[in-house]
């Protein structure tokens, strides 16, 4: 019969993983953002009936101007902007959109009653991703944007990924610096990429002069198959050692030249 004591962790981890893949779940399925460009409110409604299927956060807008303001505070998934509106048409808002930094690489889509080959390269000069020719087929629209959301949302776990592991890497580096003794990381090859302020002391050299060398400057019979510590003596920089369970006088802090 098996203890609580042994029970216990179990149900711990289970209950930790469970949190982490609802987390999971959660910022996967954060809506993301898409933008709808229009004078003419029937037309929006009819994109927002035809897009209500993903689910997403439908963001209309009645004019380019109007668009813009959106664009200041907000990131879209895609954008899909009719070509033939007043006093803004959909091409000069493009170009404005792409001016700006935030809205760079946004994807476009236009939309447009009128097949005309000027338009076309026009659009695609603009960075135009595609063009749906008005009646618009619900489906046809639909799949097309739901690529663009999936992109993004891809983007989004990316860009989450990367600032969970720039925090790692710092509380790592702030461990490292804070241990009471020297600490190398090196990579299978030898090369010295993370230093401790500990090991410029022990050693002699600089952090700039320890990262980038090859741990065989310090301990010259140094192989990643059989480095044990108290093997083999270790090198300073002014060319004497010290066996790595104890560091001499002569290999303590001063002034380097």
């Amino acid at each position: 019969m098996s203890s609580p004591s042994r029970q216990a962790p179990g149900r711990i981890s289970s209950g930790v993983a469970g949190a982490n893949v609802k987390r999971e779940e959660a910022l996967t399925r954060e809506k993301v953002k898409i933008l709808l460009v229009d004078d003419n409110p029937d037309n929006l409604v009819s994109i927002e009936a035809a897009l209500e299927a993903l689910n997403e956060d439908l963001v209309s807008a009645r004019s380019g101007t109007e668009a813009l303001r959106y664009l200041l505070e907000n990131d879209f998934a895609a954008i899909l902007l009719d070509v033939k509106m007043p006093e803004m048409d959909g091409f000069e808002a493009a170009e404005l959109i792409r001016s700006r930094k935030r809205s760079q690489h946004t994807p476009i889509l236009f939309l447009t009653a009128y097949r005309n080959e000027e338009h076309l390269f026009r659009g695609y000069d603009l960075g135009a991703v595609d063009f749906l020719f008005k009646p618009i087929v619900p489906e046809i629209l639909r799949s097309k944007v739901a690529v663009f959301v999936e992109l993004s949302r891809s983007a989004q776990r990316q860009r989450r990924q990367a600032e969970i592991l720039a925090k790692a890497e710092l509380k790592f580096r702030s461990l490292l610096e804070a241990a009471p003794d020297a600490m190398l990381m090196t990579t299978a090859e030898g090369e010295i990429v993370l230093a401790n302020s500990r090991a410029d002391n022990m050693f002699g050299y600089s952090r700039q002069e320890l990262l980038g060398s090859n741990i065989r400057v310090l301990v010259p019979t140094w192989t990643l198959s059989s480095y044990h510590v108290g093997e083999s003596a270790s090198l300073c920089k002014d060319g004497s050692t010290f066996p790595r369970k104890s560091i001499p006088a002569r290999c303590r802090p001063r002034k380097v030249c």
